[in-house]
């Protein structure tokens, strides 16, 4: 596009632009037919139209939900270069957010797509800024670099909606970064879906997301585009989350940035020519141990200025530097569960860069560390970044300045006791003290301390403005079957208890192992050194007045023994999907996986005296599974078909619906049957569910209908996942679930509180309050939810509370 063109488009959109942006579509077509042919309108869904308004078009995309089984889309042909390009803008006009479901936009590229996930959460024109590092990857794309397609999608929203919505489209454009930050995305690992791909993904989200939190800017360097012969440019430091698969030609390209006097930040990933590059002549990788010798980091403060005094890790193993050449300093030490030093080097730097020896795993003083590194390594960004912590330090929840954030607390104090809200004005007046010293602040360090200060009376006085409530359901969901780390189940249960909640889920087994001594599942090892771990938690539980319900992951054989998953295997009994390849998970539909999952959820109620049973991941893994052949000889038996087609005749052909039914009907008959056969054996047991939150649409994809659940009376309450850092999203998916669960069993909103801070964990609780949830439950019980609950105690749950009979 010229620069004349997107000087005219720039002038309608708020976000700035810079010279080097570029218009992938203005969608100011001259004719109805011209946009048609260019936007092209997919299944079921409306062909575009045109709307005029100032002097020029808009594209208009009709969303007719009712006539669509899971979205409205639209694609649209491309032949471009996106590789140079970190953000993507798009303008729209949205006159009812609620009535849409979640947005999508992808980029088409040869063996696979791009793909970013949206919600529009206000209506009227307005501008959604979408970062690349964002996009996820679906199957093998070539790369951003040949573009050859975008298709925007807008799902059905959970209610039904009728009525046609409109959506006006205004331009997209896609905006280069200017940093001098880059990021090496091992994008190579997640295409070959290497079982090293979630923890890729995680640790790049978890560094991006560190910048994003200071509104830095950053470009992303693809290892795929080193490997066809790229450079690393115009970038002062490279930072490596985790790159377990480094090869000859990526390596080529690190020593190449570094010759050039380019700096690396290298988080565990470690290889003889990264070691040489970072200073490092010998190391060895070893495990935790039972001391836990890698809890927590204690960092040199004289060497870099900015590093937090200690960082919690609870790593469970790490590359040890053993010798090092003479401009390597260490930084960081090693420090165990019980608070000893170890001596073990924790982090190194030296002139060419920074290792630390683990993944990062504490996001709270990660990021103080990395910024303050990146501005030791580069002191050139050091003034963007001190300015950055600044400004990012006066905002709060959805306010953008440290005035909002007093005027949003000082809104809610009115109905508080007086004595509360003499302190909630005490504290406002330590933040307000505290953030004019940061104003003037210039030592790195210093800019951490005050902002943590301020951070931390802001917490304190918002913590105090929620009332407590006298008759809810107080969860948490525990996924470690050991509790947390470094404690007994009576430490952990205490603590609960102080705290005032009356519940906890717990997960004690999955398809594939158990964690207690089980006759029918295989049980896992560190049961023999630490003994029986449904027995430890329940006698804390009954000592301190707290529920126990057992929680198991149906299905799913992630962490089974090998021999088990290969006598599984032998026996025809794994899931495949519609391309014939294995997934890891028990195939619902045979017989004797029905038997294990039954069989080792009544076995839990038999032996111990738990107040409930939880299933989780009672569902497939995706709508593109099971279609093993196994389904296929089953489906045809009962169904009295012959499937000639297999498996298209039932994903879209004439036994679609015959089959999607069928499928169901193989989770739900598993529900049926502990919710009937534990019930025998204790009637007063709770049955319960962890169920995705976008019903109905889990009802198709994955086979999860819950609401026919408690229509047949199968559960005593239901957990839906609402894990979301919105809170229009969060809103509107508990009204829903409100909605559908219609006062017929409790509703127990879950509450996703390890990807939010506290401050949005409170107002998350306040609004499952609102819309008239039950209780809710709280992912995940581990060290990081222990700092966040003694906020709760300060308000939201300062009174004991029972769950209403």
């Amino acid at each position: 596009m010229t620069l004349l063109l997107l000087f005219f488009l720039a002038i309608s959109f708020n976000t700035a632009l810079p010279n080097a942006s570029l218009v992938v579509d203005s969608c100011d077509y001259k004719s109805e037919n011209e946009a048609r042919q260019i936007w092209v309108a997919q299944g079921k869904s409306t062909a575009v139209s045109i709307k005029k308004e100032k002097e020029r078009n808009y594209i208009a995309l009709n969303l007719n939900f009712a006539d669509v089984d899971e979205r409205c889309y639209w694609d649209r042909d491309l032949n471009l270069d996106l590789s140079d390009y970190e953000k993507f803008v798009l303008k729209l006009w949205v006159e009812d957010p609620s009535k849409l479901g979640h947005c999508t936009l992808y980029f088409r590229s040869a063996g696979g797509w791009f793909g970013h996930n949206f919600t529009i959460e206000k209506s009227g024109w307005q501008e959604i800024t979408l970062k690349k590092s964002q996009f996820s990857i679906e199957d093998s794309p070539v790369g951003w670099n040949q573009i050859t397609g975008m298709r925007l999608s807008f799902w059905k929203p959970s209610k039904p909606v009728e009525e046609t919505q409109v959506v006006l489209l205004g331009g997209i454009i896609a905006i280069p970064s200017l940093s001098k930050i880059g990021i090496l995305f091992s994008d190579t690992t997640i295409k070959a879906k290497s079982p090293e791909a979630n923890t890729v993904q995680r640790c790049f989200d978890d560094i991006t997301g560190i910048l994003d939190s200071y509104g830095i800017d950053y470009k992303v360097v693809n290892d795929s585009w080193l490997e066809e012969g790229g450079e690393i440019r115009d970038c002062n430091v490279l930072i490596l989350p985790y790159n377990p698969n480094i090869s000859a030609k990526v390596m080529d390209a690190l020593e190449k940035f570094v010759d050039k006097g380019g700096k690396l930040i290298v988080f565990y990933t470690l290889n003889q020519r990264l070691a040489e590059i970072l200073g490092i002549l010998d190391f060895s990788w070893q495990r935790a141990g039972e001391e836990g010798k890698f809890s927590s980091v204690r960092f040199n403060q004289e060497i870099v200025d900015g590093l937090p005094e200690r960082m919690y890790q609870g790593s469970w193993n790490a590359n040890i530097p053993r010798k090092f050449s003479e401009d390597v300093r260490i930084i960081g030490e090693w420090v165990d569960a019980f608070g000893f030093p170890t001596g073990l080097p924790a982090a190194t730097i030296s002139g060419n860069g920074f290792y630390f020896g683990h993944i990062l795993l504490n996001q709270k003083e990660g990021k103080q560390m990395v910024l303050s590194v990146l501005s030791t390594l580069s002191p050139q960004l050091k003034p963007m970044i001190l300015n950055a912590v600044k400004e990012r330090s006066g905002r709060f929840l959805d306010a953008d300045n440290f005035n909002e954030v007093k005027n949003l607390i000082n809104g809610k104090i009115e109905n508080i006791e007086p004595y509360k809200r003499e302190l909630v004005l005490g504290y406002l007046l330590w933040a307000e003290k505290d953030y004019k010293k940061l104003e003037k602040a210039e030592n790195l360090g210093e800019i951490f301390r005050l902002a943590d200060k301020m951070k931390e009376y802001l917490l304190e006085a918002y913590s105090r403005v929620f009332p407590s409530k006298p008759d809810e359901f107080r969860a948490v969901w525990c996924h470690s079957a050991f509790g947390i780390e470094g404690w007994s189940w009576e430490d952990a249960i205490k603590f609960l208890k102080e705290h005032n909640f009356n519940a906890i889920i717990v997960n004690m087994l999955w398809a594939g192992l158990a964690y207690y001594h089980s006759e029918v599942l295989p049980v896992a090892d560190e049961v023999r050194a630490k003994g029986d771990q449904i027995a430890q938690c329940l006698s804390a539980c009954k000592k301190y007045g707290i529920e126990c319900h057992i929680w198991k992951v149906n299905w799913n054989l992630a962490n089974a023994p090998k021999e088990f998953v290969e006598r599984l295997r032998r026996e025809g009994r794994l899931q495949m999907d519609r391309f014939g390849k294995e997934v890891l998970w028990l195939c619902p539909s045979h017989p004797e996986n029905f038997k294990l999952e039954l069989e080792s959820m009544l076995e839990v109620v038999r032996k111990y005296d738990i107040d409930g049973i939880h299933f989780d991941y009672i569902r497939y893994p995706d709508a593109n599974s099971c279609y093993c052949p196994a389904c296929k000889a089953r489906f045809e038996k009962e169904k009295g078909v012959l499937v000639s087609n297999w498996p298209e005749d039932v994903i879209s052909g004439q036994y679609k619906q015959l089959y999607a039914d069928w499928r169901r009907e193989q989770i739900t008959r598993l529900v049926k049957a502990v919710s009937e056969e534990a019930k025998k054996l204790k009637p007063s047991l709770k049955i319960s569910a962890a169920v995705f939150a976008d019903y109905p649409s889990c009802r198709e994809s994955v086979g999860q209908d819950w609401k026919l659940w408690i229509d047949n009376g199968y559960l005593d309450f239901v957990c839906p996942m609402d894990y979301t850092d919105s809170e229009v999203r969060f809103r509107t998916l508990a009204e829903n679930q409100r909605d559908i669960v219609a006062g017929r069993i409790p509703l127990y909103t879950g509450i996703g509180a390890f990807i939010i801070p506290v401050e949005k964990l409170l107002t998350q609780i306040e609004l499952s309050r609102e819309v008239g949830a039950d209780g809710f439950v709280l992912f995940n019980y581990d060290k990081t939810l222990l700092d966040k609950l003694p906020y709760l105690l300060k308000g939201i749950t300062s009174e004991p509370s029972e769950p209403a009979k």
